[in-house]
């Protein structure tokens, strides 16, 4: 029988309870109509997301505010730590990708989703969500696994919790949770194409370090940051002593091998906090955040040292001697300036003219713009 339509045969209480009923499925209805509408919302603003963290951002904050999950995680497969490496290249701190947990295997999620793919609700176990909510989110009560999908395989999962126990019900529809782990899933393989584009953008394909546009911004950025904290910031210029010469000894692909292993033995030696770059050439630049003069030194021979310990054996050839000159320019000794463009600018020109001095005193050697008289040094 419909029990919306009610015939002169009704008896009062039988109206009432028709009526009772049409009053709660106009609650669900709105119910119902209201959690769609936030839930679109939420679609809305992951579509927009263009990072891996604006993406966990706003999975986070906007689901607790709108939705009061206690808890949001998200588990993502990363057995050849191929997400975490460019995450690292684009310099994205772990800290700033709360709730998001890199797993190296899936054995964890294939015990909780056994051979069916579809999400997991109810009380909470700790032998099974443990390693899905790190322990700041302890205790929970109930809790929501959804699978995340790449391609038709398991990629990872979606992980909402409650601190009570009765509000993730094992008989508690999902459509709306399934259809956002879809739109999750896509947005992942958004944000991870726009990351791997971006360092694409910002990093010299042949030497693997950052390119000349990365380092310019970053130039502008650091001394900005430096002038404001009252910090000392250097700069080294490293140019390869004689490579001219091993182009036209040994050819082109010799030379590319030598720039791409000067690159990465430049690095080896340097804090994680500090940018190297190629500048040009054979020349490669190196921005030393919060160092002195001093330290700088201590730096750039660690690197010269190491380039002339190597033994470059490119193409097979016979072991080469490579060496390296170093010009270095800080921001405790005064240029003069005053506008950031100016600043950058002369600490590019100091640290460019130490370098000249350097090679013009017989190469593989350190030079630094504050040993130079200010003849040399003015416009």
């Amino acid at each position: 029988m419909n029990i919306m339509a009610a015939s002169d045969n009704d008896t009062p209480q039988e109206i009432d309870v028709l009526r009772r009923k049409l009053n709660a499925l106009l609650v669900d209805a709105r119910m119902n109509e209201d959690i769609l509408r936030r839930f679109q919302a939420l679609e809305l603003r992951l579509l927009s997301c263009r990072t891996i963290m604006e993406l966990m951002q706003t999975l986070i904050h906007y689901s607790h505010r709108n939705f009061g999950w206690d808890a949001v995680t998200m588990t993502l497969l990363d057995s050849d730590y191929s997400i975490r490496h460019l995450l690292e290249l684009i310099e994205v701190s772990p800290e700033d990708l709360k709730g998001l947990i890199f797993i190296s295997d899936l054995k964890d999620l294939t015990k909780i989703f056994n051979t069916a793919l579809k999400p997991k609700i109810g009380l909470y176990q700790a032998a099974h969500h443990d390693a899905l909510f790190p322990s700041q989110y302890r205790p929970l009560g109930s809790a929501v696994i959804l699978p995340l999908m790449h391609h038709g395989k398991l990629r990872g999962s979606l992980n909402l919790g409650s601190t009570y126990r009765d509000r993730f019900k094992t008989n508690m529809a999902t459509d709306f949770l399934q259809h956002m782990a879809a739109v999750l899933s896509t947005c992942l393989d958004n944000a991870i194409a726009q990351e791997a584009l971006k360092h694409a953008g910002l990093t010299d394909a042949l030497t693997g370090v950052n390119n000349r546009r990365f380092f310019d911004q970053r130039l502008r950025e650091e001394v900005e940051r430096a002038e404001r904290d009252n910090t000392p910031l250097c700069l080294l210029f490293i140019d390869i002593d004689n490579f001219k010469q091993v182009n036209d000894q040994y050819g082109h692909t010799a030379g590319d091998q030598v720039l791409h292993t000067t690159a990465s033995l430049i690095r080896k030696q340097i804090r994680t906090v500090d940018i190297v770059a190629r500048f040009g050439g054979e020349e490669f630049a190196v921005l030393l955040t919060q160092a002195d003069e001093t330290m700088a030194m201590v730096i750039a021979e660690r690197i010269r040292s190491a380039i002339q310990a190597h033994k470059f054996c490119p193409c097979d050839t016979k072991i080469l001697e490579v060496t390296v000159s170093i010009g270095i320019a800080t921001n405790q000794f005064e240029l003069g300036t005053s506008s950031t463009r100016e600043y950058n600018d002369k600490l590019i020109e100091h640290s460019d003219i130490a370098l000249y001095e350097a090679k013009r005193n017989g190469k593989n050697r350190i030079v630094r713009a504050s040993q130079l008289d200010a003849v040399k040094l003015k416009d």
